[in-house]
């Protein structure tokens, strides 16, 4: 009965060690276990109140925390003087967060709110969370990425056929441009029309500028043009510069003198004018057109000579 009574508290010395707890020796040698179960002893009366489960004691030997359900005063501390740690051992370097954590981040400071955020927020500025949360839901509801294409373009071959219609018939609008694809079994509506052109830097019919070379070819027959050169001469007294006018009729590329001066000035310009409109000689008989750059010899005296006998100026673009 006592070798029982020996074993039986030996093996409640192992499970009191495991469970942190130390009965001295003199304890162990004055328990008894008697036939009835009953334990008595010197250390036993404390030993059962501990294993009845008190509050609030703290593990001996070393060992980290305490028994479930125990407190320490400054608990509510800890998590502060973590963070004061963590922020001293970073230093100034900068937290680099990953997209998981700044999730994890806005959702819990959508939680906690503005205000509460501008008390405990350490890593990031209480508008900077709020900005990841917004950015969350955002994306959240973002459908650009299922979104699906909008209309076709029109295709290569029809975009230059627009392009050609308007640039060789400049009176044309996007109904009659619309009108002449649909003949040629194009369906294509005016806005698209619009847009090819305006792409193109086309301008409508009314202000669209027809280049010269479409312009060239609609009145090859009706076109002169004309333009200075000069020649040194050298005589008695030195070298003498001459100013020679010439025209060119553009379809049979004929060229003629119109005049040789030293001196080009407005009297000399309107008598070069009445000799090109000549009744039985003159070179501009038959033509609507005359070509000319923006040379300051071409005086105001002699462009208005010219149209009033029925032929169009036209004066070349200024160079950029």
């Amino acid at each position: 009965m006592h070798l029982r009574s020996h074993n039986v508290a030996a093996k409640r010395v192992v499970i009191g060690a495991r469970s942190g707890f130390s009965p001295t020796l003199t304890g162990l040698q004055d328990r008894v276990q008697h036939a009835d179960g009953t334990v008595t002893g010197g250390a036993d009366d404390h030993t059962s109140k501990e294993d009845n489960g008190a509050s609030d004691v703290p593990l001996p030997g070393g060992m980290g925390g305490s028994v479930p359900g125990a407190a320490t005063a400054d608990g509510h501390r800890v998590p502060g003087e973590e963070n004061r740690t963590l922020r001293e051992r970073l230093g100034k370097k900068r937290l680099r967060l990953t997209d998981s954590e700044r999730r994890r981040l806005a959702v819990f400071g959508h939680r906690l709110g503005r205000k509460t955020l501008r008390e405990v927020a350490a890593i990031a500025t209480p508008d900077t969370v709020l900005r990841w949360y917004r950015e969350l839901v955002s994306r959240k509801y973002d459908g650009s990425g299922k979104r699906a294409p909008g209309r076709p373009q029109a295709a290569t071959e029809i975009v230059h056929l627009i392009v050609e219609m308007a640039t060789t018939n400049s009176k044309w609008g996007y109904t009659r441009i619309r009108g002449a694809l649909r003949n040629l079994g194009y369906e294509i509506g005016r806005n698209t029309i619009k847009r090819i052109l305006k792409e193109q830097g086309i301008d409508p019919a009314p202000m669209r500028r027809q280049p010269w070379s479409t312009f060239i070819k609609a009145h090859l027959g009706s076109i002169v043009a004309a333009d200075f050169f000069t020649v040194e001469v050298l005589e008695l007294f030195g070298i003498v510069r001459f100013y020679v006018l010439f025209v060119i009729d553009i379809a049979s590329r004929r060229v003629e003198i119109g005049g040789i001066t030293r001196c080009p000035n407005g009297l000399w310009m309107e008598q070069i004018a009445r000799n090109l409109l000549d009744a039985r000689e003159g070179f501009l008989l038959g033509k609507r057109y005359l070509i000319l750059d923006r040379d300051p010899l071409y005086t105001s005296e002699f462009r208005e000579a010219i149209e009033r006998a029925g032929v169009n100026v036209l004066r070349l673009p200024a160079l950029p």
